[in-house]
């Protein structure tokens, strides 16, 4: 790609271009993504961590569902 968005500052090269852009890799943000994305969306998922799955992962969070009876 070669477009740019120009910034008082700084010039930034543009690196995607989607329909929905999901902010959060965390559970919301990803189902929201696998949504658009089945539904035919050009998606993009931006994560400030570098890793999936919110807190739970970023935390070291185990498995939600060991806990509960069944």
């Amino acid at each position: 790609m070669s477009a740019t968005v120009e910034l008082p500052a700084q010039t930034l090269p543009v690196v995607a271009e989607a329909e929905v852009v999901a902010l959060g890799g965390g559970p919301a943000g990803l189902a929201a993504a696998v949504a658009a994305a089945r539904n035919g969306a050009g998606t993009v998922i931006v994560e400030r961590f570098g890793c999936l799955g919110g807190m739970a992962t970023a935390g070291l969070v185990g498995p939600f569902r060991s806990f509960l009876k069944r």
